[in-house]
């Protein structure tokens, strides 16, 4: 009787995240935000930025935060009852009201267990053929280490960089760029 159960909940957590991955694949457009655009936020809000770091600390257990779901290190199902969010609904909306007034597209992301975290400033899409996307993703990082590789800027999308490239902001906070390709599996 639990076989059916575990594979229709692997089933559709595999669903969930191919849904994900489709909408973050359609759902993004236009331009970038200049290196000077996000600087000049971060150093405008940075209470704000630290705050959310605060916030991503003690709530160490979600490995992703986003408008409509989260993610969290031994549960990667959604929908979950509000009881295993992994915080309080206050909570979410207080993480929504800062990705909001801190021109965040709504997304937290962990990386390992490094501490280190990407909050997604825009991603634009551009379509290659009817079945590969190319992704550009722009925003900042929070390292308690030093992010190698570093660049002067991450203004010029035609560089093509061998990963994903830092330019240093202040302390331990950097902008970063990303350039993928996503593909419908």
């Amino acid at each position: 009787m639990w076989r059916p159960l575990i594979k229709n909940r692997l089933v559709w957590s595999a669903s969930l995240m191919l849904i994900i991955a489709v909408f973050v694949c359609i759902k993004i457009s236009g331009t970038l935000p200049s290196d000077s655009a996000l600087t000049q936020n971060f150093l405008d809000h940075e209470a704000e930025f630290n705050k959310l770091l605060s916030m991503a600390d003690e709530n160490s257990d979600v490995v992703v935060i986003d408008s409509n779901f989260t993610l969290l290190k031994n549960r990667y199902v959604w929908p979950r009852p509000e009881s295993e969010l992994g915080f309080s609904r206050q909570r979410w909306d207080e993480y929504r009201s800062l990705f909001k007034r801190l021109n965040i597209m709504g997304t937290m992301r962990r990386s390992d267990m490094t501490g280190v975290l990407f909050f997604t400033a825009k991603i634009k899409s551009n379509e290659l053929d009817d079945y590969e996307t190319e992704l550009f993703e722009k925003g900042y990082v929070y390292s308690p280490g030093q992010l190698y590789p570093l660049a002067e800027s991450l203004d010029n999308e035609d560089d093509v960089w061998p990963e994903t490239t830092y330019k240093k902001l202040k302390g331990n906070w950097y902008l970063y760029y990303d350039r993928g390709i996503c593909k419908p599996e």
